[in-house]
């Protein structure tokens, strides 16, 4: 007598950017299990890290007891991002008036968008979105702020750079490449 067992339904996967600086990465064979968390480099400073749907970051252990590969977990999350948030007209990206002026210039929040530019599909599509719905006089400069929001800016970075140390700010000035975030 078999017993059949219902397919276990492969939990949510989500990502988010964080700065190189704040993930470990010791080398091979310093602990006796690899307990690091698992990410992905995105840049020099900034890496992709890998959670659950309740936030919890997931390690390189976590993932090999899913029996997924690091980048076969990244893929997933940019596929659930995008799935959670596709509607009948395309993706919805929640954009709201920044509450902060950047040397005079508006900026808008997007809700989540460590999220959206934790993978290049996902940081493409949202690019893109920001590029036919604002249609920006130059490149746009995505803020990343301590305080994990990120608002975007028709400005340069150079000129987002010097306002932001103007103004004190321990924010990143972070420009789209290739589906890739940079600081600049």
């Amino acid at each position: 007598m078999s017993t059949r067992h219902a397919p276990t339904q492969a939990p949510m996967l989500e990502m988010g950017i964080v700065p190189s600086s704040q993930v470990s990465d010791r080398p091979w064979g310093v602990s006796s299990i690899r307990d690091d968390l698992a990410s992905i480099p995105l840049s020099r400073d900034l890496r992709s890290v890998l959670h659950d749907e309740s936030g919890t970051p997931l390690t390189y252990l976590d993932l090999g007891r899913m029996g997924v590969s690091v980048h076969e977990a990244w893929d997933r999350a940019a596929r659930d991002l995008l799935a959670q948030n596709s509607c009948s007209e395309g993706v919805e990206f929640l954009i709201r008036p920044a509450p902060h002026l950047l040397d005079g210039t508006p900026g808008w929040d997007i809700a989540h968008a460590r999220k959206w530019m934790a993978h290049p599909s996902t940081f493409t599509v949202l690019h893109r979105h920001l590029h036919s719905l604002l249609a920006p006089r130059t490149e746009l400069s995505f803020i990343l702020c301590p305080d994990q929001e990120v608002a975007v800016y028709d400005c340069a970075p150079d000129s987002a750079r010097q306002a932001l140390k103007r103004a004190t700010s321990h924010a990143e000035v972070i420009t789209y490449s290739l589906g890739f975030p940079v600081i600049r």
